[in-house]
């Protein structure tokens, strides 16, 4: 896919700014989290991944720009083939920190959702366990880096739909695509991942 399957609407659903716009268009604004300049907050660049900075106050804000603005001059995915990644004009984002530990990602073929990912207690890698499209838990691993932890604490069901309807809206253009969701209070919009851990797994 990576090689035969490119298609430029990709370089805007990478870039973890201009993505917010093509959401808030295709599901609505509500469930985009907000550009914030308050704390606590969560600041990354636009165009890597893993390079979240958790800043508590004004206090942090030094040490998380002398960890970002270096990798505003780096061209991520080339070495791996992840060419819309170095189309990106990359960019500090800074949002509002959500009260939550968990991270949903659906991933998704055509609009069906394959199998979910619930990664929790992250630090650089954190704890996983798979879910299938119907909550039931399954003993698959998907990501080795993350420790495989059998757990049935699913989001209650209305929830896990919630999260589902979004996932099957925002992946039903695409061969596969893995949409990453967040609940707190309501659904948010993470990120949209084409290739998870560059396609190498």
């Amino acid at each position: 896919l990576k090689i035969y399957d490119q298609d430029p609407l990709q370089v805007i659903l990478c870039d973890k700014h201009a993505v917010k716009k093509w959401v808030s268009d295709t599901i609505g604004s509500k469930f985009v989290i907000p550009e914030y300049l308050g704390f606590p907050a969560v600041w990354k660049t636009n165009h890597m991944s893993g390079d979240a900075e958790f800043l508590e106050s004004k206090h942090d804000e030094s040490e998380a720009l002398g960890r970002l603005l270096p990798r505003l001059k780096k061209k991520h995915g080339v070495k791996k083939g992840e060419w819309a990644y170095r189309l990106i004009e990359p960019r500090i984002i800074k949002e509002k920190k959500l009260n939550v530990n968990t991270d949903y990602k659906f991933h998704c073929v055509n609009g069906n959702i394959r199998w979910v990912q619930m990664i929790w207690d992250r630090t650089h890698y954190g704890k996983e366990c798979v879910f299938d499209d119907s909550g039931n838990l399954t003993d698959i691993i998907s990501e080795p880096r993350n420790k495989h932890t059998p757990n049935n604490l699913l989001c209650n069901k209305s929830q896990f739909e919630e999260l589902k309807t979004i996932a099957k809206e925002l992946s039903k253009d695409w061969k596969y695509v893995r949409v990453d969701l967040y609940y707190d209070e309501q659904p948010w919009f993470g990120e949209m991942t084409f290739w998870p851990a560059s396609g190498t797994f």
